[in-house]
C-alpha cells in the first residue's frame, strides 16, 4: 500500500547527473521512481535522512553511493521510518527553533572546543609521545635540519678554536645531569635571519647560531645556562608535544566546521595561534626551570640564565626590553623580565 508521494533530486553513483524523482513507501520499501520507472528501491530500515533544520533540503546516502536530495516543506513522515528517527528528527527541529538554547550554544560550543584544544588535547599529547620510538624523533631531527639547513641556515663560520670552546663545555657539562638523558648532540650554524638564538629539535640536536656564541662569548656560564634550557625542552619532549597538539587542534577544528575552508582557516590561524603562544610561554617557563635547576646541581649561579636572557633581550631589541601589555598575550616566550628576575631570586635563595 502505498502511503506518500514525495518529491526529490537523484544523483546517481560517481555522477553528477540529477533526475527529478518521486519517492514513494511501499510495503516496507521506499521505492525511487521517474516518470513511473522504479530506479531502485531501498528498505524503509536502511533509509537514513540528514537531521532536520530549519527549511534546508534532507539528504540521504544510498548503500551504492547515490545521493538524493529530499525537498524541504512536504509531509516526509513515512521516510523517517521507525518512531526514534522520528524522535530524533522532531527533538533537532524543537532544539533549531528554540532561540535560547542556540543563543546559549553560541557561547558555550566555542568553550568547549577551547577546552578540548587547551586541555584534553594537551593532556593527550603528552601521553602520547612518551611512547614515540627514538627513530622516530631521529627522523624528525634529520627532516627538519635538512629543511633549515637549505631555507635559512648555513654552515658556521666560527673559528674553529671558538666552536672547540664551547664544545669543551658541552661535553663536560653532560654527563654530569642529573637526569636520564637522550643521545643529546650540539651543532653550529650560520644564519643572518635567526641572529643570536638556539632551538632544540625532539631527538636531542641542539642548534646554536654563531651570533650567539660571540654575544656570550666571554660569559661561559650564560652560555651553558641557554644550551641547558634548550636540553630542557628535549627532556620535556616539549617540541613533540606541540606537534602533536598542532595536529589535532587542527583536525578538530577542521571536523567542527567541515568544508568550511575560509572559516575555518580563520578560526585555526588566529585562534590556534593565540592558545600555542600560550602554552608556549608555559613550556619556555618549563624549560627555564630545568636551566636553573641543572646550574644549581652543577654548583653554578642561576643567575647566569638572567645574563643570558639579558644580553640576548639587548642583541635583538638593541636597548633592554621594555614591552607593552600586548606582548604578554602575543609573545611566544615569557617576558624577559619576568625570567630575570625568577633566575636572579633563585640565586638569592640559594645563597
Amino acid at each position: 500500500m502505498t502511503e506518500s508521494v514525495i518529491k526529490a533530486d537523484y544523483f546517481p553513483p560517481r555522477s553528477n547527473q540529477k533526475l527529478a524523482v518521486e519517492l514513494s513507501v511501499v510495503d516496507g520499501q521506499v521505492q525511487v521512481c521517474e516518470d513511473s520507472s522504479i530506479i531502485c528501491s531501498v528498505p524503509l530500515s536502511d533509509f537514513r535522512m540528514s537531521s532536520a533544520l530549519a527549511n534546508l533540503p534532507r539528504e540521504v546516502e544510498l548503500a551504492d553511493g547515490a545521493k538524493l536530495i529530499v525537498f524541504p516543506g512536504q509531509e516526509i513522515t513515512a521516510l523517517e521510518g521507525s518512531a526514534r528517527q522520528r524522535r530524533q528528527s522532531q527533538f533537532l527541529t524543537n532544539l533549531e527553533s528554540h532561540k535560547p538554547l542556540w543563543l546559549a550554544s553560541l557561547v558555550l560550543v566555542p568553550a568547549f572546543i577551547y577546552f578540548i584544544v587547551a586541555v584534553l588535547i594537551p593532556m593527550g599529547a603528552r601521553t602520547v609521545v612518551a611512547w614515540l620510538p627514538s627513530e622516530v624523533t631521529t627522523q624528525i631531527d634529520n627532516q627538519t635540519l635538512y629543511t633549515l639547513d637549505k631555507a635559512m641556515m648555513a654552515p658556521s663560520q666560527l673559528p674553529l678554536e671558538t666552536q672547540a670552546r664551547v664544545s669543551a663545555l658541552w661535553n663536560e657539562t653532560v654527563p654530569k645531569l642529573t637526569f636520564e638523558a637522550v643521545q643529546l648532540k650540539l651543532l653550529f650554524r650560520h644564519s643572518e635571519s635567526m641572529k643570536a638564538n638556539a632551538f632544540a629539535l625532539p631527538g636531542g640536536t641542539i642548534v646554536v647560531t654563531d651570533d650567539l656564541v660571540k654575544l656570550l662569548e666571554d660569559e661561559p656560564n650564560a652560555m651553558l645556562a641557554v644550551l641547558l634550557h634548550e636540553i630542557g625542552h628535549v627532556h620535556h619532549q616539549h617540541g613533540l608535544q606541540l606537534a602533536a597538539e598542532s595536529l589535532a587542534s587542527s583536525l578538530l577544528l577542521s571536523y567542527v566546521f567541515g568544508d568550511l575552508e575560509g572559516i575555518a582557516e580563520f578560526f585555526s590561524g588566529t585562534a590556534l595561534t593565540l592558545i600555542q603562544n600560550g602554552f608556549s610561554r608555559d613550556l619556555e617557563r618549563e624549560a627555564d626551570s630545568f636551566s636553573t635547576a641543572q646550574l644549581s646541581k652543577l654548583g653554578l649561579p642561576p643567575e647566569a640564565f638572567a645574563t643570558a636572557i639579558r644580553k640576548l633581550s639587548e642583541s635583538h631589541e638593541g636597548k633592554a626590553y621594555d614591552p607593552g601589555l600586548l606582548d604578554q598575550y602575543f609573545s611566544s616566550h615569557p617576558l624577559a623580565d619576568e625570567r630575570i628576575d625568577k633566575a636572579t631570586q633563585q640565586g638569592s635563595d640559594q645563597n
